[in-house]
């Protein structure tokens, strides 16, 4: 899910996105099993055009999980 952005001169520069995720994983060694666990979190970030012909952007994001634990991302590349 994404949110777009326009400006009049350039209608493709700016552009936004919001996110969710969960995961879960497992571990032998901790007596952890699959699904025992499920983390999710949730982030926004905003999306800037590099260069339109190749359609490159650069990619700012910031998630957080349900926990507190935050993260932030920075990406030179399409993702979607």
């Amino acid at each position: 899910m994404g949110i777009q952005i326009v400006v009049k001169s350039n209608p493709d520069l700016l552009g936004g996105v919001i996110f969710a995720n969960a995961t879960t994983a497992s571990s032998e060694m901790d007596q952890v099993h699959l699904f025992d666990e499920l983390q999710v979190a949730v982030g926004a970030g905003l999306r800037i055009q590099i260069n339109k012909k190749t359609r490159t952007n650069l990619s700012l994001d910031y998630g957080i999980s349900m926990k507190g634990e935050g993260a932030f991302y920075l990406g030179l590349t399409e993702y979607f």
